[in-house]
């Protein structure tokens, strides 16, 4: 699985929340949702109120709820 996969840290302001390998994930921005895969290039940007989904390597999927963050 080596390059179909990445490492995902969910934390929130003093605490971890989640980590694990990944396949992919949807966060919610402010310019409209955003999905990122494995290799994809580094980007910062600000999240909206929304749902932050986590396909794990299971195809299982996670979800958290944000207010903000980036």
């Amino acid at each position: 699985m080596a390059g179909s996969t990445m490492q995902v840290n969910i934390v929130a302001a003093d605490h971890p929340v989640w980590a694990g390998q990944a396949k992919s994930v949807v966060i919610p921005a402010y310019e409209g949702a955003m999905g990122i895969l494995p290799n994809h290039q580094p980007v910062l940007t600000l999240f909206q109120e929304g749902v932050v989904t986590v396909t794990d390597t299971n195809d299982e999927k996670h979800e958290f709820e944000v207010t903000d963050g980036f």
